[in-house]
């Protein structure tokens, strides 16, 4: 092999032999020499949709035009293939860069190469497309905003709800009550003026359920969610209107979830007196709240970037710049009833990709795209460390994490993806160790753990990841005892443990959980009896402990897992006889002990389970219930 071969080595498996050809210097700052490292790592992506995420964002696709069956021309290359003259089962990718005499010649598969024939297939089609939209744009109507008799209003939190006085109406229940009004009315119309012009009407319109449904939606996206460059709004919509037509649906709305603001879209078909099918798209944004921005054309790909639906208002567009233009939005579809989900199947696969940018880490982490997720993580070796780290630790304009959102979401796959993907790039020396720490730490912009809002919502499974996760960083000797005291008491800014919202709330397998993961944490750091003391009392800085407000609401299976554990603590850690009980009383500032709280309360049940799980525990532990009713 010559001095001019060489074997790179990728993030994947498979090398490639590259040789570069010049008659002239070339710096590292020409696109042939960015480019070639990043083909080859693209062309070692089995996954046809890792490549052209990344490629449709590149210079080199710029007007590309397909000559010949093996030559395709762009604006900075000529690409030939050809059968290899050294190993004839392989084929030779040459690019000649337009602008200097320098080509880079690839060896590799014909699976390989027939991926980046498509891709350089799909981009010229798409940009022939587009010019086709350009060209219906000018036949078409203008993109204005709907009828209405009143000015324009921003009431986005301005209401409350009814059944909730202190609860404000904000954009996601407003745009999640559009899109059902949407649905709701057979032809997909909604009357803006009489339901969204004035505190009054809102409150009246917009039940309190819209909350929880909207969380429900970001919990268990709907068939056809999906994640998306904000430019390829359009592609978008013309993929979900020829679902439309092949399913006889004649109209459908979305719920448009962008950084931490959320807007809703209806799609409508509608046929003339002379049978011409007109294409309406309307994008309401809540920041308007009584009305919406409408857009018609006779082609369901006459619709562009979704910055085209943007108020023209100052505020917006400003709003736009920063979060839109260039960025990621999810999409989440919603039917109207009787129309089966089943119609998005296999959707996915036909929709645009999400940009390697910030804004797609956050959304995707937010809804749960698994899939998504892993091709993202996959393409993060070939940027820089600076714009890796960008992303792994991507913030919505308030501060909230994408890693915050997933285990706020209850989206156990992402969390354990992250975390995994994560470590790898660590141990693969792509990114520093400390990004991990920090990441550990994951909280919200109001200081809320990850670790305390998956205990407050109850997902075990996210809880059992995360401190699974602990595993290497506390071997590598990555974490302090201060730092993992931290995050093992899950704080929030008023003091309450994630143990204490998680007995609150009745999560016994959350208790099971955290308690059996930092039995093994507490031996390897070998943690004070004081230090595990406070950690299974898991009191509030008012010093109520967590079984206190456990025994208080009665809430008896989360009372018994934690006693049950709590035995197998003590005999561990050898407890004295006085620090378990003093544990089992978990008295309140005011000296009132658990079992009694309960007992004012009527909690009779809880006491009984209380008095048996103790008497399990008592038989191993070699002390009787009287002995504990001193400290009651």
């Amino acid at each position: 092999m010559s001095q001019n071969d060489i074997i790179i080595r990728t993030h994947y498996k498979s090398p490639h032999r590259m040789h570069i050809d010049s008659d002239i210097p070339t710096p590292s700052s020409e696109p042939i020499n960015q480019f070639a490292p990043q083909l080859i790592t693209l062309l070692d992506t089995s996954d046809l949709s890792s490549m052209l995420s990344y490629c449709v964002t590149q210079e080199f696709t710029a007007n590309c035009r397909k000559i010949s069956q093996n030559c395709y021309s762009t604006a900075l290359f000529t690409i030939n293939f050809a059968t290899s003259p050294i190993h004839a089962e392989n084929i030779f990718i040459t690019l000649h860069y337009k602008k200097e005499i320098i080509s880079l010649l690839l060896e590799t598969t014909p699976i390989k190469a027939n991926h980046l024939r498509s891709i350089l297939d799909y981009i010229e089609q798409e940009q022939l497309t587009a010019e086709n939209r350009n060209h219906c744009m000018k036949l078409s109507k203008k993109i204005h905003r709907e009828k209405t008799i009143q000015p324009t209003v921003n009431l986005n939190g301005s209401a409350f709800f009814s059944q909730s006085p202190s609860d404000a109406i904000f954009c996601r229940h407003l745009s999640l009550q559009y899109a059902l009004d949407s649905l709701r009315n057979g032809k997909g119309k909604v009357n803006l003026i009489k339901h969204y012009s004035s505190v009054e009407s809102i409150q009246q319109h917009v039940p309190l359920v819209r909350d929880a449904e909207f969380r429900a939606l970001l919990r268990h996206p709907p068939a056809g969610s999906r994640v998306i460059a904000s430019k390829d709004f359009g592609f978008a919509l013309d993929i979900f209107f020829c679902r439309m037509m092949a399913n006889n649906v004649s109209h459908m709305s979305a719920i448009l979830y962008i950084d931490n603001h959320t807007l809703s879209v209806r799609l409508r078909i509608k046929q003339s007196a002379y049978g011409q099918l007109n294409y309406v798209v309307s994008v309401y944004d809540p920041n308007d709240t009584n009305v919406a921005v409408r857009g018609t054309h006779r082609t369901a790909r006459g619709f562009l970037s979704l910055d085209k639906f943007i108020s023209s208002g100052p505020d917006a567009q400003t709003w736009a710049d920063r979060y839109v233009r260039n960025c990621a939005i999810a999409i989440l579809p919603l039917l109207p009833e009787g129309v089966p989900g089943a119609i998005f199947t296999g959707i996915a696969t036909r929709m645009p990709f999400a940009p390697i940018h910030p804004s797609a880490m956050l959304l995707i982490m937010a809804t749960g795209q698994t899939q998504q997720l892993i091709t993202l993580f996959r393409q993060l070796p070939i940027l820089p460390e600076k714009e890796i780290i960008e992303i792994i630790t991507a913030q919505n304009s308030i501060g909230t994490p994408a890693l915050f959102l997933a285990m706020m979401n209850g989206h156990t796959d992402n969390v354990k993806i992250f975390m995994q993907e994560i470590q790898s790039l660590v141990d693969n020396h792509i990114i520093h160790e400390d990004n991990l720490v920090k990441l550990l730490q994951t909280k919200s912009a109001n200081e809320t753990p990850g670790l305390y809002i998956s205990m407050l919502y109850g997902f075990d499974e996210i809880i059992d990841i995360f401190l699974n996760a602990l595993t290497t960083p506390i071997a590598q000797e990555l974490l302090n005892k201060k730092l993992v005291m931290s995050i093992l008491a899950m704080k929030i800014h008023d003091g309450e443990p994630g143990l204490y919202a998680a007995m609150e709330n009745n999560h016994p397998l959350c208790v099971t959980r955290f308690l059996s993961k930092i039995n093994g944490i507490a031996f390897k750091y070998k943690l004070s009896k004081a230090n595990i003391m406070d950690l299974l009392k898991g009191a509030t800085a008012q010093g109520t402990p967590a079984l206190y407000i456990a025994m208080s609401k009665g809430n008896e299976d989360v009372v018994l897992s934690y006693i049950s554990t709590l035995g197998a603590f003590a005999k561990k850690h050898s407890f004295s006889q006085h620090q378990l009980f003093t544990l089992l009383a978990a008295k309140n500032h005011d000296n009132m002990s658990a079992v009694h709280i309960a007992i004012h309360h009527n909690h009779y049940k809880t006491v009984e389970t209380y008095y048996a799980a103790i008497n399990v525990i008592s038989q191993s532990m070699s002390f009787s219930a009287d002995e504990l009713k001193t400290y009651l």
